[in-house]
């Protein structure tokens, strides 16, 4: 039986004004698209990476293992607030090598396994970068090759753009030389929250509310694309 989080009555009618208020999407939309991906029994597994021992990348005392698994709460209350089915990856911070010494790969096999375990599922995979010059920033969507994989990815960069105007990236194809996603048999979009070595983007992801409204645009994102599919095929 899935387990599922316990989030305070008062938090998700928080939640549910937020998202109408920030995202710009109106609750009945995404409600209806909740029912259609429910009756498909679709499970939305929701990869915080790094954890534990591992990280990831840190400038400044702001780690972005930390900042990963804060998103992706964030994002699976939202999806469990309209009524879909989630999986977590890992729901604090750890790895899941189960190992005392920490093992990367074997961390990343027991995701693979764990996602591969779901017949019928999508991957939201939470990141944030890192780059030697701070003049980089902006949020960047990674899609799996496949046309409806694209769509997800682009309208999600539509709704993180209304958090950020002068991002002018681009969805782009996931590195097939990944070895996670490379062993992953389901739609993924890998989410690129930022960049922690930009000053004011690293600013902006310590903040709760900006978290907040960066899984409400990956929420909205995936609903949007599940209405285009079911408007339009």
């Amino acid at each position: 039986m899935k387990k599922k989080n316990a989030v305070a009555p008062l938090l998700l009618a928080v939640i549910s004004v937020i998202i109408y208020l920030a995202v710009g999407k109106t609750l009945h939309n995404a409600v209806t698209s909740s029912a259609v991906m429910k009756a498909q029994a679709t499970v939305i597994i929701i990869d915080a990476g790094h954890g534990g021992q591992d990280g990831g990348s840190s400038v400044d005392g702001v780690t972005e293992k930390d900042i990963n698994l804060d998103i992706a709460l964030k994002l699976n209350a939202i999806f469990e607030l309209f009524g879909f089915e989630t999986k977590l990856t890992r729901s604090g911070d750890y790895s899941t090598d189960g190992s005392e010494k920490f093992n990367k790969r074997l961390d990343l096999d027991n995701r693979i396994k764990l996602i591969n375990s779901y017949e019928n599922k999508v991957v939201i995979s939470i990141h944030v970068n890192e780059f030697p010059s701070k003049r980089y920033f902006g949020a960047q969507m990674f899609y799996k090759n496949g046309q409806n994989n694209v769509k997800w990815a682009e309208k999600t960069m539509s709704r993180l753009k209304t958090l950020q105007p002068e991002n002018e990236r681009v969805a782009k194809p996931i590195n097939s030389a990944l070895y996670l996603y490379s062993r992953i048999d389901c739609p993924v979009l890998l989410a690129e929250c930022g960049f922690l070595s930009n000053d004011a983007e690293r600013a902006l992801l310590t903040d709760e509310k900006y978290r907040m409204q960066i899984a409400m645009a990956l929420f909205a994102g995936y609903t949007d694309n599940i209405e285009s599919e079911v408007n339009y095929g």
